[in-house]
């Protein structure tokens, strides 16, 4: 079932149900909750906040959580500041009219709901790492790193996307060793430089839990305190598996 996640003040009795009657609503005390929740529940395709008066701190938690997560829709009640709409989250000015807020979470969550669809959360950390095809190896910068796959700066040049290449990539005190598939070249974004996608082959059911881990811990920790960057994660050498090596 699809899902909504509510965290802030406490609405009047069954106002979310009746606007959201066929959806599971999540309750989530704490910005640690609400950030954690987004990460690691499924199906989410609506957040709800309800704080009437936002800081300067919270307003930074809740454009943080709406820039890293634009697949899902997110609605903030407050009176307190006029934001412009965008196409993804909205605000809703208080409920002095309970029938009329009801009415507008609801257009407002089903029209165009998109399901985060992707299986495996990412971070941009700016890693380096290495290529090999054939007897060929490059060098390259590795972007937007998930436990499905990575993204690889290219300087110049083309790769062709369907071909099977062995790669590694450098965290702080441990490498990540597999054989990848390389996707389809994307020209460069507001997010990512001119590059491409490869698909991570082989790992473990192990291997991507470590990875799912350090990125859901980085991102908790950007979504929280969003000025401060995580750092590139390290691992003890117990907690490794064969798809990774330490760094000597």
């Amino acid at each position: 079932m699809d899902k909504v996640l509510f965290h802030g003040e406490p609405l009047p009795q069954g106002l979310l149900h009746k606007a959201l009657s066929d959806l599971d609503i999540k309750v989530c005390p704490s910005r640690k909750d609400l950030a954690a929740g987004i990460i690691r529940e499924e199906d989410i395709i609506g957040v709800i906040v309800n704080q009437q008066v936002l800081s300067e701190d919270y307003l930074d938690f809740f454009y943080s959580l709406a820039g890293h997560f634009p697949l899902i829709k997110f609605g903030i009640i407050s009176d307190s500041l006029l934001m412009t709409d965008e196409t993804h989250w909205k605000q809703f000015p208080g409920y002095t009219d309970e029938e009329k807020l009801i009415e507008e979470i609801h257009v407002f969550i089903f029209s165009d709901a998109v399901r985060n669809r992707r299986r495996h959360n990412r971070f941009d950390w700016i890693l380096k790492g290495e290529l090999t095809i054939g007897e060929e190896t490059g060098k390259y910068e590795i972007h937007s790193i998930s436990a499905g796959g990575a993204f690889f700066k290219l300087v110049s040049g083309v790769v062709t996307p369907g071909i099977s290449g062995d790669l590694t990539i450098a965290f702080r005190n441990f490498r990540l060793k597999c054989r990848c598939t390389i996707l389809e070249s994307r020209s460069a974004s507001s997010n990512l430089p001119y590059g491409f996608p490869v698909r991570f082959e082989g790992l473990t059911d192990e291997s991507r839990d470590i990875l799912d881990k350090i990125v859901n811990d980085a991102l908790v920790q950007i979504l929280l305190t969003p000025e401060e960057e995580p750092d590139i994660p390290s691992l003890d050498e117990d907690t490794l598996t064969p798809d990774f090596e330490m760094v000597v």
